[in-house]
């Protein structure tokens, strides 16, 4: 979403617009509607994995290579450096610097060709429940892949199938189901497919398991498995519809089992656009999902223009409770990335969570910023910090994940291929401890997965 769109389908044509941050980009509302680590003694991407047991965490990317897609893993070791794991080829095929749906023949002039923010979903990349397993979208040619995650954390290609649809962008696991979101031909047209991976790492589709989604809109933007594993939440970044299905006996449910729209408060609020969203588990089955929202479109769904120029107004997110049986309501709606509806941070697209639930962030692409909230008891969201972290320039920020001990988030830019490592302090603040570049496309990866 680097790319702010242009007129609807409707009004037909695509306009260039003016990055309001200096730089031209534009966004096709007719498409959303629809090697170095900057650290001592690091190694490059390609070098070999220092086989040692110094590592004690590792963080992922998707490259999106179109001839080959790979995953980039980077390594922390118990001294607090960093090393780059190596490349894994994973079976399957990127879109390179294209986001989808893909165009071929290249064509430089089209809107999408950028590739800075390939896939507007969270989730591309997952791992199992056990950690066992890696599991990658490959949408430049519609497989996913499991990956095996050995004992050095380097990764071997296991099964690559066939994902279900055109595009897959977001997976989830649980136990040994994995759900697989999927964008068509076009963004009208979207589908949920169910796989199993047995204790090998092979996948195998389930029978009767696609579901379509053009009801709510069409294009889904992430997918995740409740904490309990009962239900499976779908948000549609077009019409604003977060969907719950259920989960029982691997058998996904035909129809969800509630919905509730993104809030629009009132007239003069840009339209609710939900991309990423993680839990936070209540422990009785009930859950909290905070949903992050970009923002950008007009009630109308066209693009506020003002002077000639079009604008985004501050971002958002929002808290609703999932029941035990899979009822999803609203308890804060449109909590703004910053102290004012215009003027604050903008195009909040994925979220993190502090690993006791208690803070929240929402990342800001089109600002390369975070936001930080306090979360309650309740599951209730107040804006803590207006950017809690920025970048030094604009490098349009793009997924978030924390490390398994909680203490880091490992935050990808979506322009220059970097990851900066983020350590949570106890009051929500986050502080920058270095930034790697090992190997990672300047534009076009996806996806970063922390274990």
């Amino acid at each position: 979403m680097k790319k702010v769109f242009t007129k609807i389908a409707a009004a037909g044509g695509l306009t260039q617009l003016t990055d309001m941050i200096s730089t031209k980009f534009s966004f096709p509302i007719i498409s959303l509607l629809l090697g170095q680590i900057y650290l001592s003694g690091c190694t490059t991407a390609n070098a070999p994995f220092e086989n040692d047991t110094g590592i004690v965490g590792a963080a992922y990317v998707v490259t999106n290579k179109p001839e080959q897609n790979s995953v980039i893993g980077f390594g922390r070791k118990s001294d607090g450096t960093f090393v780059t794991l190596g490349e894994y080829p994973t079976g399957g095929k990127g879109t390179g610097d294209l986001e989808v749906p893909g165009l071929s023949p290249r064509d430089d002039s089209h809107p999408l060709s950028d590739g800075q923010d390939p896939l507007i979903s969270a989730y591309a990349i997952e791992k199992t429940q056990d950690g066992k397993f890696v599991l990658v979208s490959n949408p430049g040619d519609g497989t996913i892949s499991s990956m095996k995650v050995n004992n050095d954390n380097s990764l071997t290609h296991v099964s690559t199938v066939k994902s279900g649809g055109a595009f897959p962008i977001s997976i989830t696991t649980s136990s040994n189901a994995v759900f697989v979101a999927n964008i068509g031909a076009g963004n009208f047209k979207g589908r949920l497919a169910g796989f199993t991976i047995d204790a090998g790492g092979n996948l195998e589709p389930i029978e009767g398991s696609v579901r379509k989604l053009a009801r709510f809109g069409g294009r889904p933007s992430s997918v995740k498995f409740t904490p309990s594993g009962k239900h499976l939440l779908v948000t549609h970044i077009l019409s604003g519809v977060i969907a719950v299905y259920s989960f029982e006996d691997g058998a996904l449910s035909r129809k969800p089992v509630s919905t509730v729209d993104s809030p629009q408060l009132d007239g003069t609020r840009s339209l609710a656009n939900p991309v990423g969203f993680d839990f936070i588990d209540k422990r009785n089955g009930e859950s909290i999902a905070v949903v992050s929202e970009a923002r950008f479109f007009a009630p109308a769904l066209q693009l506020p223009k003002r002077a000639g120029q079009f604008f985004f107004q501050t971002s958002s997110l929002s808290t609703y409770k999932v029941t035990d049986d899979g009822q999803i309501s609203l308890v804060t709606a449109d909590a703004l990335t910053g102290m004012a509806r215009e003027g604050g941070q903008r195009t909040n697209c994925w979220i993190g969570l502090s690993a006791d639930g208690k803070y929240a962030y929402g990342v800001n692409a089109l600002d390369s910023s975070i936001s930080s909230y306090v979360i309650g008891a309740d599951g209730s969201a107040t804006l803590l910090e207006e950017v809690a972290y920025k970048t030094s320039k604009y490098t349009f920020l793009r997924d978030i994940s924390r490390s398994q001990d909680g203490k880091y988030f490992y935050q990808l830019h979506g322009f220059g291929g970097k990851v900066s490592v983020l350590e949570i302090q106890p009051n929500g603040a986050l502080v920058e401890v270095v930034v790697l570049d090992g190997g990672v496309p300047e534009v076009g990866a996806f996806g970063i997965l922390a274990m």
